[in-house]
């Protein structure tokens, strides 16, 4: 289906309008499991290992105490709340991969009203940390 749309950027010549074709691809079976998995490994998996793993690293027994580890300490604090609410996107992750093994057609079109919920949820989570870095590193 094409369908023509408004000037909305003002991109297109004087005169003309932009069409927008629309795909099937979303309704693939490999394309949503491409998607899905990459999702998972590179949004959640690496981070989650890579934020443990650096956060370890910079420890320090005397962490709290010493003034010096103050930065430190605010690195960890600000690695922390980023892991915690990355996590939260793993619910929708996880009916995403759990839909993709049951029912291709129900994915987007008959989504549970708390699996939107949770999508906005996170989608909200993912913005808070960098909304109070100037909080956490002030």
């Amino acid at each position: 289906q094409e369908s023509a749309h408004e000037n909305f950027l003002g991109v297109c010549p004087e005169g003309k309008k932009a069409y927008l074709i629309y795909s099937k691809l979303r309704s693939h079976l490999g394309f949503r499991l491409f998607t899905t998995l990459s999702m998972l490994i590179f949004n959640q998996i690496l981070p989650f290992i890579i934020t443990l793993l650096l956060n370890y690293k910079n420890y320090r027994s005397d962490l709290l105490t010493n003034p010096d580890y103050i930065l430190t300490k605010k690195t960890i604090i600000a690695s922390f709340l980023l892991l915690v609410t990355n996590l939260v996107q793993m619910v929708p992750l996880s009916y995403e991969i759990y839909t993709i093994t049951s029912d291709l057609q129900t994915f987007h079109f008959n989504m549970p009203e708390w699996i939107l919920k949770s999508y906005q949820i996170s989608h909200f989570l993912a913005m808070l940390p960098p909304a109070l870095y100037p909080y956490i590193f002030c």
